[in-house]
């Protein structure tokens, strides 16, 4: 156990350069071979696998991975999915709205008056927020 210990602490001050900067493991021909393996194993062409070699390399230097020719694509899906989310949810408050007597109003109005005041959001009926607050009426009153 002693021999491995050390073994590995010798590998990992290899690792660093006299320089202090890390040593590059895309230049060692072990990794390159097991990578290359790995590559058959997925059925990579040669292309494919300089490419993900070259990226893999910059994402090494730089920290940052290379921008993919999918992120377009990605980022269309992402927002699609926000979108018909979004979609979804206001077509169900348009339907609770239009259904139960523009209640969704009513409740926006009782909970968030001087929201509703600026929004110009009036009191189903045409009134408007002051009148409906200043009688002696209780929220519970004014929506049955």
């Amino acid at each position: 156990k002693m021999k491995m210990m050390m073994i590995s602490e010798e590998e990992e001050e290899e690792e660093i350069n006299m320089d202090g900067i890390k040593r590059d493991p895309f230049e060692d021909p072990n990794i390159k071979k097991k990578a290359r393996k790995a590559a058959q194993l997925f059925g990579l062409s040669e292309k494919q696998f300089d490419k993900a070699m070259n990226n893999a390399k910059i994402e090494f230097e730089t920290g940052v991975a290379p921008p993919s020719e999918y992120d377009t694509v990605a980022n269309f899906a992402g927002l699609l999915n926000i979108g018909i989310l979004l979609g979804v949810t206001v077509g169900c408050v348009w339907a609770v709205n239009k259904d139960y007597d523009n209640f969704v109003t009513k409740m926006f109005v009782a909970n968030f008056p001087r929201e509703a005041k600026f929004l110009g959001v009036k009191w189903p009926g045409g009134a408007p927020i002051s009148s409906v607050f200043d009688s002696k009426e209780t929220v519970t009153d004014l929506l049955e």
